[in-house]
């Protein structure tokens, strides 16, 4: 699933290596198929505490076509994977949620 092509992937040898952190790639790849939503930092906190998005405006998910749409990915202004969120009566829910980095 993804652009995950063999021509990419990382020789056994260098997964040895005490320095793995340049090999990660980031997690928005993973989701590239998914709707997504700018949240705000006060978004971003209440999902990360497991609370849910009151009003989210279908507009507000690009691409907002599907009507049909379950999963959304939730994205911090800065461009960070906060959460995966799902419809859940009548509100946006955490169904993952991802740690975000802190500013330096």
């Amino acid at each position: 699933m993804g652009p995950f092509l063999l021509k990419n992937s990382v020789p056994i040898d260098a997964l040895r290596e005490d320095d793995l952190e340049p090999l990660f790639l980031p997690a928005s790849l993973a989701i590239q198929h998914l709707p997504r939503l700018k949240i705000t930092g006060e978004d971003a906190m209440r999902l990360g505490h497991g609370l849910c998005l009151d009003e989210v405006k279908p507009s507000a998910v690009t691409p907002s076509q599907d009507q049909d749409i379950t999963d959304v990915a939730a994205m911090t202004e800065d461009g960070q994977l906060r959460a995966i969120i799902r419809r859940k009566r009548g509100q946006w829910c955490p169904y993952r949620v991802f740690p975000t980095r802190q500013p330096e």
